[in-house]
């Protein structure tokens, strides 16, 4: 199983609803099914990182999206206003379960 975040900036946040955002890709190249914790990962200026968990099954020969959209406090928003182009954005990890 391989993950990826295909978000750069300023993808990471959706202004309408004030959410941040991301889709992770999840590839299984076994030949069985795996359920694995999706782990999306946002980076504020001066904040934790802020963490949103999906669990998923993937098929075998599968790749599955799994996009994140998480209200967050207007804290943690402002943290990730103030990141400039080249900071890290987001990251997207894979937990096997």
């Amino acid at each position: 199983m391989t993950s990826s975040c295909e978000n750069e900036f300023p993808l990471v946040i959706e202004p309408s609803t004030y959410s941040l955002v991301a889709t992770g890709n999840v590839s299984n190249s076994g030949t069985a099914a795996g359920e694995v914790d999706v782990s999306a990962q946002w980076f504020p200026v001066g904040l934790e990182a802020y963490t949103a968990t999906k669990t998923v099954t993937v098929g075998p020969g599968e790749e599955v999206r799994v996009p994140f959209s998480e209200k967050v406090p207007t804290k943690v928003m402002n943290g990730m206003v103030g990141l400039q182009h080249g900071d890290q954005m987001c990251d997207v990890n894979i937990t096997p379960k």
